[in-house]
């Protein structure tokens, strides 16, 4: 599009291009050729939420880009921690569907029966939690089109559903206590940072690098099979699933203290490099 023969024209012209890292899947998963067609080869500097050249080089061996890897760490994470006193309603479950839909052609999802088979199987799992505020969150703007279990989630008896907003403003507005994910990408990263158990089911065709899949199955219950996170997440409701809250992940892949100097730092380089 339009922005992207703009970059191509001021770095052509010796110009510094700055991007940023806005989603997940960055540098620690393995998605192919999409962000190096994107935004790695639209750029002379990446702003990257926490991952180095070396961690790209782990989970891509075979490519290389052109662009500066520089960790700055997430600033919607920063503002997070930064306004997270007031006071929130509770909610025991959170499910934030996955779309079915990728943005990309080709992209990233599991197949799409696949998928369904996973979330139908999720929500019916949660439907029997009758005890407990389990809310469904599909995607902002979901339909019938898109998400193939609006006809199932319908039929639920005891299952709140938000879909009039985000996810990041659910977050805001409620504690919780437990995130499911079946499919490991944005969401993840916006609730990693949380007092809360994730469930998190892997996605195989993305594959994380040996390193970060480490340090992230310190934090989340991580699962190959759908079947042994429901019986984990029941063992949970129960009161029997030793909590995870370790953050070296989150440490290391998202969250710096100093986001916005380094941010600023990275501009006036840019600035300087220009000048000089």
């Amino acid at each position: 599009g339009s922005k992207a023969l703009i970059a191509n024209f001021l770095m052509s012209n010796d110009i510094p291009v700055i991007g940023s890292q806005h989603g997940g899947n960055y540098g620690t998963q393995n998605c192919y050729s999409i962000h190096f067609d994107t935004d790695f080869s639209r750029c002379t500097h990446f702003l990257s939420y926490g991952f180095t050249d070396k961690d790209l080089k782990a989970t891509y061996p075979n490519r290389t880009t052109n662009c500066e890897i520089v960790p700055v760490g997430s600033h919607l994470e920063q503002s997070r921690v930064e306004s997270s006193s007031k006071s929130k309603a509770k909610i025991d479950i959170l499910f934030p569907l996955t779309n079915a839909m990728s943005i990309f052609p080709e992209g990233c999802r599991p197949k799409s029966d696949l998928l369904t088979s996973y979330q139908t199987k999720i929500l019916k799992q949660l439907d029997q939690f009758n005890e407990l505020r389990v809310v469904v969150k599909p995607f902002k703007g979901s339909s019938h089109e898109n998400c193939s279990v609006m006809q199932v989630i319908s039929m639920l008896e005891n299952i709140e559903v938000i879909d009039d907003m985000h996810l990041t403003d659910c977050l805001k507005e409620n504690e919780i206590r437990a995130i499911v994910s079946e499919y490991p990408s944005s969401p993840m990263f916006e609730v990693i940072g949380l007092d809360t158990e994730i469930f998190q089911l892997s996605a195989p065709n993305v594959p994380f690098s040996k390193e970060s899949l480490v340090l992230l199955t310190r934090r989340v219950h991580w699962f190959e099979k759908i079947d042994n996170m429901l019986e984990m997440l029941g063992l949970w409701v129960k009161g029997s699933l030793k909590p995870k809250r370790d953050l070296s992940f989150y440490n290391k892949f998202l969250f710096k203290e100093n986001t916005e100097d380094l941010i600023l730092r990275t501009i006036e380089k840019c600035l300087l490099q220009k000048t000089n």
